[in-house]
């Protein structure tokens, strides 16, 4: 073994099968540990009183997930507090291999090929001894190794530079570790997808204040800005832009901003805020025209779609330029991302209230603007906001301006109950037919709302619902599929109408006796 005197006194390069030790502190690495452990344990635990004070229970999915977190991490740091008997451990590159210490238990070494090798850093913000060196490896993620574990800062310069030489010597040239270290120069404030959540946020702020729930919620959202198939087909395609900005609840806008942030992350450095703002708004549109096209859904709100073509565009640039990212994007975290696509996706192909549509829409329409952005261009030139770009981000911020520009001049003068009562009567003198295609299709759908809005009246128009009766005996003869149950149901409200005024006309016992 060459110690690490005799390797200062030499003023020669470090040969390959050099077989080198730094010795590492133990104490700085468990403290490092330990603190990501409680830091975690406090995000998990904050979440869980998000979810339960913005749902009144303790009994949600996003509690218990925090509660199970928790649990772990606290078995995982009496676990590590137990291994941490010895003060000083070793990291040693022997060959090929480099042995780094498990943190958890520091006496063990796990053994990580050099040919994987793809990146090192040294990464600090304003004192080094507070850092990490960050090692990247294709098939095993990346390693953290704390700073304040070296002995010295010449050791961790020495380190680094090995580990260079070596990424440099497998790669055949500098070419792709300089186009890493240049994506990784540019992470940094998330200045698009943190002003795109603090918009969702006002936006919901404001419809919270306006919002009559009294009025039918599915008619206060078409009021503020909705999606809805049905209109549409009046001219009012301003909803594929104002829908995002319109949430079911604060559950709702925390999960897409919870999306749009961790994506956000690692998608803006590459993107750049004009590039990466521009596929969320492009997306929006697109999920939303699929929803519309696709989905059954009365009324659609949410940024998901946006969500999901941030979600696309990073997997379409993950998996062309894989080789050219460092280790920030490349690390294990893209399977916990690539897990919870596919379980939303699943979940949301069978629950009823997720829109599917809109989140595959907008997933494809991410990959095509990433597509796009990045064609027959390196990864260090798909953040350049030349003229064509900066004009279609413009373009978009004038069709989301005049979108709601026309949503306000629509609606200045309705008051919800107005609102809903024009809706409703617009449906009812609505004449729709199958040679419609698609609109029909989207009638039906409202046309069946209605009637289910009219029999929960405690009171309802009997005008509206003979109207009712008659639109929707039209429509099933003209679509047999339809269920004739609520025809049957507006037969029995009707019936119990007419009891109910022969009972009233009916002279009293007590007077003819």
């Amino acid at each position: 073994m060459v110690s690490l005197g005799d390797l200062a006194r030499e003023e020669r390069p470090i040969p390959t099968a050099a077989r080198l030790e730094y010795p590492l502190r133990t104490a700085p690495a468990r403290r490092m540990v330990v603190y990501r452990m409680i830091a975690t344990a406090i995000a998990g635990a904050s979440l869980g009183l998000i979810a339960v004070l913005l749902e009144g229970s303790a009994v949600g999915a996003w509690f218990l997930a925090a509660a199970l977190l928790c649990v772990a991490l606290l078995a995982w740091l009496c676990r590590v507090l137990r291994n941490y008997a010895a003060p000083t451990t070793f990291l040693r590159v022997a060959g090929d291999v480099v042995l780094i210490p498990r943190w958890t238990n520091p006496q063990e070494h796990k053994p990580h090929s050099l040919s994987e090798l793809y990146w090192v850093e040294h990464r600090f913000r304003k004192r080094p001894e507070r850092g990490a060196v960050l090692l990247g490896f294709r098939r095993r993620g990346h390693v953290w190794i704390p700073s304040a574990a070296f002995a010295s800062r010449d050791d961790i310069d020495r380190f680094v530079e090995e580990m260079r030489s070596v990424i440099i010597r497998n790669e055949g040239g500098p070419e792709k570790l300089a186009a890493r270290e240049s994506v990784a120069r540019r992470f940094g404030l998330e200045f698009a997808a943190w002003t795109i959540c603090l918009v969702l946020i006002l936006s919901y702020g404001l419809h919270r204040r306006i919002v009559d729930p009294d009025a039918g919620l599915v008619f206060e959202f078409l009021r503020i800005g909705g999606m809805s198939g049905y209109l549409l087909a009046f001219g009012e395609y301003y909803r594929l832009a104002t829908a995002a900005f319109v949430h079911l609840g604060p559950m709702h806008v925390l999960a897409n901003m919870i999306v749009i942030v961790a994506i956000g992350s690692v998608l803006e450095p590459i993107l750049k805020s004009v590039n990466f703002s521009i596929v969320f708004l492009a997306s929006v549109l697109a999920g939303a025209l699929c929803s519309a096209w696709l989905s059954r859904h009365v009324v659609a709100v949410g940024a998901s779609g946006g969500a999901y073509g941030l979600i696309g565009a990073y997997v379409y640039i993950r998996l062309m330029y894989l080789e050219l990212l460092p280790a920030k994007i490349r690390g294990h975290k893209i399977r916990i991302l690539y897990c919870a696509v596919l379980v939303d996706l699943a979940y949301g192909f069978h629950h009823p209230s997720v829109d599917f549509f809109a989140h595959l829409g907008g997933f494809v329409a991410g990959m095509l603007c990433a597509a796009v952005l990045t064609h027959k261009e390196t990864i260090e030139s798909a953040g350049r906001a030349n003229l064509p770009r900066l004009s279609t981000f413009v373009g978009l911020i004038v069709v989301y301006a005049t979108s709601f520009g026309m949503l306000y001049t629509k609606n200045e003068d309705y008051d919800p109950v107005a609102y809903r009562e024009r809706l409703i009567d617009r449906v009812l003198a609505d004449e729709r037919s199958p040679s419609d295609g698609l609109v029909f299709a989207r009638y039906a759908d409202m046309l069946e709302f209605t009637v289910d809005w009219l029999l929960e009246d405690a009171s309802p128009d009997r005008e509206r619902l003979e109207r009712a009766r008659r639109k929707l005996e039209r429509l099933i003869s003209l679509a047999p599929e339809r269920s004739a149950e609520r025809l049957h149901a507006i037969d029995s409200r009707l019936g119990r109408g007419a009891e109910a005024e022969r009972d009233s006309t009916r002279p009293d016992a007590s007077e003819t006796g």
